[in-house]
């Protein structure tokens, strides 16, 4: 069903699921989120309407490291 509104940041919280909990620890997007950030990258959650999400990972462009 996608992200719930409101919901796309909570989603990079550690422990945070959409899921049923006997399924999931959620931790799996916080973990992406630390590792993508300590690459000085960002990544955002949009949700897809009318099923699923979009993650969006970017990067510095090497060129402009200095």
């Amino acid at each position: 069903t996608g992200l719930p509104e409101g919901e796309e940041n909570m989603v990079f919280s550690p422990f945070y699921s959409t899921k049923n909990p006997e399924n999931s620890m959620g931790l799996g997007l916080a973990i992406v989120k630390n590792m993508v950030n300590k690459m000085d990258g960002s990544i955002l959650a949009t949700n897809n309407n009318p099923r699923g999400a979009i993650f969006k990972i970017t990067f510095p462009n090497e060129d402009d490291a200095a």
